[in-house]
Parts: structure tokens; sequence; C-alpha cells
């Protein structure tokens, strides 16, 4: 081979191994934008319910108050978080677990669900007088949410309470 070969061939592997790189850099970013986007998809569909949102703000409401027992107000949210239909419930619940699957799967960035969402697993797993409230209605009750099918939620929602307690 004369040297003009060699270059050639060189400068071909050179070409081809930065192509490489710079298809691997596309796809990575592809990756993360679609997992990304089921973020996204999943919260709006928290956002546009309406069901969703009461049952959220009933909860937030119940936190802010929950250091005060003497608050009227805590009965009166905690009641009405009891009396929500089971139906809703459940499909707060499917959304949740939606969520869980996603961030154990990979198809979201973890850290990104447990931003969006800490609150919703921390009020319906880690706050004992809101989770109370919360399956009064569902199942058995309390003892409900640590019966196997809801691994996956308890899972995410520990992650959720030490994001929530180290801030």
């Amino acid at each position: 081979m004369n040297d003009n070969t060699k270059w050639i061939a060189l400068i071909s592997v050179g070409c081809t191994a930065i192509s490489a790189i710079l298809a691997i850099i596309v796809y990575t970013k592809q990756q993360k934008m679609n997992r990304i986007q089921n973020l996204i998809s999943v919260f709006q569909r928290f956002a546009n319910n309406d069901d969703f949102i009461a049952i959220f703000n009933y909860c937030d409401a119940c936190y802010v108050r929950i250091n005060n027992t003497e608050d009227k107000q805590l009965a009166s949210n905690l009641n009405e978080l009891k009396t929500i239909s089971p139906e809703k419930k459940l499909k707060y619940l499917a959304l949740l677990e939606e969520i869980a699957i996603f961030a154990k799967n990979s198809v979201v960035i973890s850290k990104n669900a447990i931003h969006l969402f800490k609150f919703h697993f921390y009020y319906v797993y880690g706050n004992h007088a809101i989770s109370s409230a919360f399956w009064d209605n569902i199942g058995i009750g309390e003892n409900e949410k640590n019966k196997e099918g809801w691994d996956y939620q308890n899972d995410f929602a520990q992650k959720c309470a030490k994001n929530i307690i180290k801030n």
C-alpha cells in the first residue's frame, strides 16, 4: 500500500468512529426526551382530571394542618378525604401505579418523577394520618396499602419520603 491509500483508510476509519459516536449521542438524547415526554403525558393526565386534583388538594390541605391536631379544618379535610368514592381513589392509585412502574423500568427519569409526584405518594403511603383517611374505604382499609399488589407504589413512596425528609 502506498502512503495515500493508508491515509484514505485512516480517514475512513476516523469518520466512521466519529459518526458512530455522534449516533450514540443523538440516540441517548432522543431516549432522554422520550422518557421526559412519557412523564409529561402522565402529569397532564393528572392535571386534567378534576377528581385527581381534588384528592391531592384534600391531602395537601391536611398536610398543611397536620401539626395542629386541634385545627377543626384538619378534621373536616380528613373526613372529606375519607368520603371520596373508592372508584375515584382507585383511579388515582392507578395513575400512581403507572408512575411507579415507569420509574422502576426506566420509562421515565426517576428523579424527575420524584420531583413531580413525591407528595402524591407521600400523602397516600408516607403520612400516617392522611394515608389512613385515604385508604379508609378501599379494600380492607389502611392495611390494604400493605398488600402485595401495591409493592411498586410502596417502594417508590419510600424514595419520595426520603426526598421530602432530606429537603
